[in-house]
Parts: structure tokens; C-alpha cells; sequence
């Protein structure tokens, strides 16, 4: 290693232009493919490949892709108000005329379906006008259908003609989700609504972001002219994901800039010429351009957590900048002329940046082991950027330095600092008063770390596209303002699946009985008739407008199955179902549509049906409630001919979080075993293997009992702490002891671990500050992820910092006394 450093030095030394011309060549290569970069913020990309996920992607293979929904926020002093009324539906309309909205569903659609039916006295019942809407009808009649609103929520429903397409239950449920909890039906009142917009689920997710878009377009216009005072704010997957991607490039050039200002002041204050400040961070800029220049021609998605990469590269790149050029400046302060000092500094600091970056680069690749993509992608990400800092430091920055300093001795400029610099003088009063209390410090670091071994429990896991998104952003406020102001607020779709010949009388009972269970359910919201959507709902449906399935199909009016029903009754009910082109509901969908979103058929045979659970949104733990609750209704029952699976919507997350957790513990695992591994053979001494890692185990658990304290969760970038603290904390370690080892040569173990830590210790000081602010810098970022990734991270350094300097040499020391180290 020692020899290869040396080439490495001589060819810095001797050819600087053209390791400058070679670097700048393979730049121009790497930046052509910037322009290609792709990012993605949904949620999809950290689905971890498992049977729940796979059984998601079947779903959406039997029944197509569900619309993605956009939820507008609507707020006024009545907004059941006749004008009202009216101003909502107009914007309906609008929203409908957008290529890409399949449907809307608010408030204002189910007044406009009631307008359409008349009573025609010489028929004596209501009949359906298509051309009649809310835009043409009086204002008495808007009123008269206000009325008949009011008594459907009366339980009066007796006026209303049995063969009409009307069914005052579907609206009574309907009107909870769409209408505030101050709704007043006597009164005819309330100060919010929702209205839902349905985008085509066949559109990719970029596509639809451009119709939210689209909406907000129309939204702006529709305020502009509304004759009704309304506020409106829109929410949705699709709305934050819109936030994000439009935030992104303004956060992180806020960061880059935040952490080039941050570090050129600490290197100002540490060098004092502007050379040393200008010349790392060149270096660093390069070494970012090849990092992510080399993930997009790898076919990399970038994702939100990308944005953590250049603080990362900037924050640990910087290091090796500050180590080189100390021990450079050390050399030329001895005497020694400027192309020994360069030598020196590259094969002595080199050898143990190298064992750092070695450690460093096998923490990030340990979250190859995890299933989620992204987290894979973000550790190969950060493995490269370090590779690529750490080759730049010794090759293309000494280049631009020796340049610099050779023209600097052409004009007669001394290139040589004329005093230590006051950090030497500091570490080294740092390491006597630590001898000095070496006892004390002992009893604070078992303290400390028993009291964060007692935190681990309380730390959480956690996973919710909240964490992306700042407070004040419209979405997230829009979201607030509906869950505190609607009974059921917000909430997404589960699903149970159901695969095997479903047309049988034994599986259409057992989803009787699947949904009968259901309804207990904590946890699921009930929309429209049922708690649990199914095809007994269709087919409850349908019996309401034609009760003659009743006798045809051997069914009771609940639609569960008579006890001279069989199994051909049940393939021809869903043969009827399938074919029946009758509209019913407000939706106006016909019997055929609905039964289809339920029962999927191939090759002749109803192969698979689904259950559609409208969850309401909810923490980790209650999802795991949710999980245990609706396995258990599903294990109650004898599904020996079927596959049943239950997936979608926050049972993803929980899948996410599972496997966070265990990404967590495999990247742990394998990041110590494979450092212990290096180490030992690097060393050949087990023990000081041993001594090397104690400092790094004490700052894992001390940065988890910190965050427990902070209530910082573990989530998609906070769950790396303990591969980084592998990989990062170990740096300050193997640098002490590297140092220690050349200083042991011709001193004894006190002078030599004085001299180390005056030395050595001053350059990780320096080191870890700007560490330290280059992630710090994060702590300014909106998004809430960033911002925990910024603390853990700035916690994590100035622990490894601490414990390197102040408790390693404690028993390296003690263990130089019994072995004679």
C-alpha cells in the first residue's frame, strides 16, 4: 500500500498538468450526463419487493389501476348556500373539462343529480332530466331538493318512489365525507366541504402531476370569477409529490450554498489563504459531478434523500482536504522543502485515509442488503462520493497545490505557515486534562451509554410522506384543516385479495361472512353502504332496484346467499352482474362497471375478487392494530381453496418500516463484521481491532439515545445512523491510532499519544467542525427529513470526534502499558 501511495505522490508531484487535464476530461464526461438526471418523489419507490407488494402490483394487473384521487379543500360562510352551490359545481365542470379528470364527487355533484329528477305528475314519480343541472335550475328548486335532503337525513324517506335510482343511505354516508362536523341539516349549513377529483390511474405519475397542474390553473381562474366568497386549498399524494419536486432545486442550492460559505469560513479560519479554501472546494465540486454523473449512467432514479448526497460528500470530502493539507503544512514547518512535504503527506495521511474510506465505503454498500430501492441506490450513492473524494485529495488536489505553491516560491512568497496553529496547542491541553480525569470520564461514558440503552425502546419508526413535506406548505395544511374539520378527515384504501374460482358458493359466503367481520373493524371508515366494499355490495345494490334477483339468485334482501342456493346461482348472479348495463347510485355508474372493479375474470373463470378497506390515516402502531385486527377476520374463516392476501395503501408502509427496521439491523451487522474484518487484518492484532471499534460502538449508542430524547425518529435516512457511525466514526479512530503507530516509533506511549492528538487530534478538530457544519447546514432545510438527517448526522460527528480524542486513548494507553504497544 505503502509503495502504491508513493507512485500516487510522484505522479501528483511531478506531472500536476496533466493529472489536471485527465480529472478535468473525465468531468466534461461525467457532466454531458447531468442533463439526464431523473428524480421521483412517490412513495411507490421505497416499496420493498415482498409478497404485500407483489400482491399490490397483482391487484392492479386484475383491476386495473385505481384514479389517482386530488382532494380540494373548499371553505366559505355556508357552502350549502344556494350561490354557493352553484360556484361549486361551476368548478366542477371546470375540473371535468381538464384531459386527464375522469370525475369529480363533491357536495355540489349530488345536488346537481337530485336536480335532474322531476316529478311528473301523470306518471306519479320521479323521472331523470339529463339537461336539468344546478346552473339552470331556480332558486326554489335548489331549495326543494334541500328539503328533500333534509328529510333523507330525517329517516323520512317514505315520499321518495321505490323504482327510482335514488338510495338516501349512499347519501347520508356520502354527505359525511364530503360536508364539515358543523353541518347543520335543519338549517341546511356548513362552513366546509370537500371535492374530490378522480385522475386517470393509467396516466404516469409525471402525466398527472402536469393535470394538478392543470387544476391549480383552473382553480386560480375559477376564484377570479366566483361570485361567492371562497377559500380553497388542494391536497393529495399527487399535490405533495407536485411540492417537492417544484422545492428541490431551491433546497438544495440553498444547502450547497449554505454549506460552501459555512466550510470557506471555518477553512479561512483554520489556513488563512485563500488557496486552501478554493482548491478543496473545486475538488469537491468535481468529485459531486462524478458521483452523480456516474449514478445516472448507471440508470439511477433520484429520489428526495439524493438531497442529502451533496452535504454528505462536501461534509466527509472535506476531511481528507484538511488532512492532507495539515500534514503538508506540518512538513514544510519542519524545513522540509515543498516536494517532500507533498510526498510525505500523501503516503502517511494517505494510508490512513485510505483505511478510512475502505471502512467508510463498507458501511454505505451494506444498504445493498435492504429491499427498499432507494435505500440501496442512496448508499452506493454515498459509497461512490467518498471513492471519488478520496482518490481527488490525493491525486488532483496536491496537483493544483503544488502548482500554486511552486508559483508562489517563483515570486519570492513563503509557502510555509510560521507557527503551529493554536488547534495543536488546544488538543494537546484537551489530552492531559482527560489523562487527568480519565476515571471521571469512564464513569460519564457508562452513565451515558446505560442511560441510552434504557432510550432504545422509546425510539420509533416511522414512515409517512408528512415527514417530507414543511408545515406550511398548502398541502400539508390542507390536510391539517381536513382532518380537524371532517369526521372521518383523510383516509386511503387497503385491500384484502381474494384469488381462486370466486364463483362458488362456498367463497361468495365466506366474503359474506369476511365482510359481516369487518364491520367491527376500529379502524376501517365507512363510505358509501358498507364498512368493507365488496361484491356483496354490488350485488346489495343491485337488489334495491331490482328485487327480483332476490327470487332468481336465492338470495335474502342483504344479498348473503339462501340455503337452496349453489354454486351455479352464484356464476350466474355474476354473469348477470357483468352484463347488466343498468346506471344506478349518484355516480350514474352502471351495475356492469362496479361489479367489474370487485370480480376479475380470465380465461372464462372468475379467478379473483377484491375487498376494498377505507383505512383512516393512522400512526405505526396502529397499524400494526389494524394488521393483527383484520387478520384475525380473515384466519376466523376456512380459506382452504383461496389465496388471501392483504395489501395496499398504509399496509405498504407498515411492509416499508418493517423492512427499514431490518435494513437497520443487517447494515449494522454487516458494516461491524466486515470494519472488524479489515481491521483485524490490517492490524494483525485482534485487540487493537477491538480498541479501534469502541469508540464507534459508544457513539451508536449515544447518538440513538439522543434521538430517542429528540423524539427523532428512524426513517428512510435516519435509519443509516448506525452504518454511518460505522463507517464515519471509525475514521477519527484509525487516524489516532495511525498516527499513534508513527509517533510510538521513536517515543514512549504518553509523549507519542500527546503528539498524536496535538498533530492528528488538531486535524480532526478542523475536520470534524466543518463535518460538522456541512450536515449541520440541514438543520435549515424545509423538508422535515432532511432536517432529522441534518441533527443525527451533526450529533453522530461530534460524538466520534469525543470519543476518538478523549476515551480511545484511555485504553490504547492502558493497553501499550500490558502489551507494550
Amino acid at each position: 500500500m505503502v509503495t502504491m501511495l508513493e507512485k500516487i505522490a510522484n505522479i501528483a508531484v511531478k506531472r500536476p498538468w496533466t493529472v489536471i487535464l485527465i480529472v478535468l476530461l473525465l468531468t466534461a464526461i461525467f457532466a454531458s450526463a447531468l442533463p439526464k438526471a431523473r428524480f421521483e418523489t412517490e412513495m411507490e419507490q421505497f416499496f420493498p419487493e415482498s409478497d404485500v407488494v407483489k400482491a399490490s402490483l397483482r391487484i392492479k394487473e386484475y383491476f386495473g389501476t385505481e384514479p389517482y384521487t386530488h382532494i380540494i379543500y373548499i371553505e366559505g360562510e355556508n357552502v350549502l348556500n344556494t350561490t354557493a352551490l352553484r360556484e361549486e359545481y361551476r368548478l366542477s365542470c371546470m375540473l371535468r373539462g381538464i384531459k386527464g379528470v375522469v370525475s369529480t364527487e363533491s357536495i355540489a355533484d349530488i345536488f346537481n343529480t337530485l336536480c335532474k329528477y322531476e316529478y311528473d305528475p301523470f306518471q306519479g314519480e320521479l323521472v331523470f332530466n339529463e339537461n336539468k343541472t344546478l346552473l339552470n335550475a331556480r332558486d326554489d328548486e335548489i331549495e326543494a331538493r334541500k328539503d328533500i335532503m333534509r328529510r333523507v337525513l330525517q329517516g323520512n324517506t317514505t315520499f321518495i318512489p321505490i323504482n327510482t335510482t335514488f338510495d338516501p343511505d349512499e347519501i347520508k354516508a356520502v354527505l359525511s365525507l364530503l360536508l364539515s362536523e358543523d353541518f347543520d341539516y335543519d338549517n341546511m349549513t356548513a362552513t366546509a366541504a370537500l371535492l374530490i377529483v378522480r385522475i386517470d390511474g393509467n396516466l404516469s405519475r409525471a402525466v398527472a402531476r402536469g393535470v394538478v397542474g392543470k387544476i391549480h390553473d383552473a382553480v386560480e381562474r375559477f376564484l377570479q370569477s366566483a361570485t361567492y366568497p371562497l377559500h380553497i386549498m388542494e391536497t393529495s399524494d399527487l399535490e405533495m409529490a407536485y411540492e417537492v419536486e417544484k422545492n428541490l432545486p431551491k433546497t438544495g442550492a440553498f444547502l450547497a450554498i449554505g454549506i460552501i460559505v459555512l466550510i470557506s469560513l471555518i477553512l479561512l479560519a483554520t489556513f488563512r489563504r485563500p488557496s486552501y479554501i478554493l482548491f478543496p472546494l473545486i475538488t469537491l465540486f468535481i468529485a459531486i459531478i462524478w458521483t452523480f454523473g456516474t449514478m445516472i449512467l448507471l440508470g439511477t432514479v433520484f429520489t428526495v434523500m439524493e438531497v442529502a448526497v451533496i452535504p454528505l460528500i462536501m461534509g466527509l470530502g472535506i476531511d481528507y482536504f484538511v488532512h492532507v493539507s495539515r500534514r503538508y503544512q506540518e512538513e514544510l514547518r519542519k524545513g522540509a522543502a515543498m516536494y517532500p512535504s507533498m510526498k510525505t503527506s500523501i503516503v502517511h495521511v494517505g494510508l490512513a485515509l485510505f483505511l478510512a474510506v475502505v471502512t467508510t465505503v463498507i458501511a454505505f454498500m451494506s444498504n445493498i442488503f435492504s429491499l427498499i430501492p432507494p435505500i440501496r441506490d442512496f448508499g452506493i450513492t454515498c459509497a461512490l462520493g467518498v471513492l471519488y473524494s478520496f482518490v481527488l485529495a490525493l491525486v488532483f488536489y496536491p496537483s493544483m497545490r503544488i502548482i500554486s505553491d511552486k508559483r508562489a516560491l517563483s515570486r519570492g512568497r513563503r509557502i510555509a505557515p510560521s507557527k503551529a496553529p493554536a488547534s495543536t496547542l488546544f488538543m494537546a491541553k484537551i489530552f492531559r486534562a482527560a489523562y487527568r480525569g480519565r476515571y471521571a470520564i469512564l464513569a460519564v461514558v457508562i452513565a451515558a451509554t446505560l442511560l441510552s440503552v434504557i432510550l432504545l425502546p422509546a425510539l420509533r419508526v416511522e414512515f409517512d410522506v408528512k415527514e417530507f413535506m414543511p408545515r406550511d406548505w398548502e398541502s400539508m395544511r390542507a390536510t391539517e384543516m381536513i382532518e380537524e374539520n371532517f369526521a372521518v378527515g383523510t383516509y386511503t384504501y387497503s385491500y384484502i385479495l381474494i384469488e381462486g374460482n370466486v364463483a362458488t358458493l362456498d367463497a361468495y359466503t365466506k366474503i359474506c361472512e369476511l365482510c359481516d367481520k369487518l364491520k367491527d373493524n376500529t379502524y376501517l371508515v365507512k363510505v358509501g353502504n358498507d364498512t368493507a366494499q365488496s361484491v356483496v355490495s354490488v350485488v346489495r345494490l343491485a337488489i334495491m332496484f331490482n328485487r327480483s334477483i332476490m327470487l332468481d339468485f336465492k338470495l335474502d334482501e342483504r344479498g348473503a346467499p339462501l340455503p337452496n342456493c349453489t354454486d351455479e346461482d352464484i356464476e350466474s348472479l355474476y354473469d348477470y352482474l357483468a352484463n347488466n348495463n343498468t346506471k344506478i347510485g349518484i355516480g350514474r355508474n352502471s351495475v356492469g362497471e362496479m361489479f367489474k372493479r370487485f370480480v376479475h375474470m380470465s380465461g372464462g373463470v372468475y379467478d379473483a375478487t377484491i375487498v376494498y378497506l377505507p383505512v383512516k390515516v393512522m400512526t405505526i402502531a396502529k397499524i400494526e392494530e389494524l394488521r393483527k385486527e383484520l387478520e384475525t377476520d380473515i384466519s376466523g374463516i376456512s380459506w382452504n381453496d383461496y389465496t388471501v392476501t392483504v395489501t395496499g395503501g398504509v399496509l405498504l408502509i407498515e411492509e416499508v418500516m418493517l423492512e427499514i427496521q431490518k435494513s437497520q439491523i443487517k447494515s449494522t451487522a454487516a458494516s461491524l463484521a466486515a470494519v472488524a474484518v479489515v481491521l483485524i487484518i490490517i492490524y494483525r492484532r485482534p485487540s487493537i481491532a477491538l480498541i479501534s471499534l469502541l469508540p464507534v460502538i459508544l457513539t451508536m449508542f449515544w447518538v440513538l439515545g439522543t434521538m430517542a430524547i429528540l423524539s427523532i425518529p428512524l426513517n428512510v435516512l435516519t435509519i443509516m445512523v448506525s452504518a454511518l457511525t460505522i463507517g464515519l466514526g471509525i475514521d477519527y479512530a484509525i487516524h489516532v491510532i495511525e498516527r499513534y503507530k508513527e509517533e510510538r516509533k521513536e517515543r514512549t506511549p504518553m509523549v507519542a499519544m500527546e503528539n498524536t492528538l496535538s498533530c492528528t487530534g488538531s486535524a480532526l478538530l478542523i475536520s470534524a467542525i466543518t463535518t460538522i457544519a456541512g450536515f449541520g447546514i440541514l438543520i435549515m432545510a424545509e423538508i422535515p427529513l432532511l432536517r432529522q438527517f441534518g441533527i443525527v448526522t451533526a450529533t453522530m460527528i461530534a460524538y466520534s470526534l469525543l470519543s476518538a480524542v478523549i476515551v480511545l486513548p484511555i485504553p490504547l494507553l492502558l493497553y501499550a502499558r500490558i502489551r507494550k504497544y
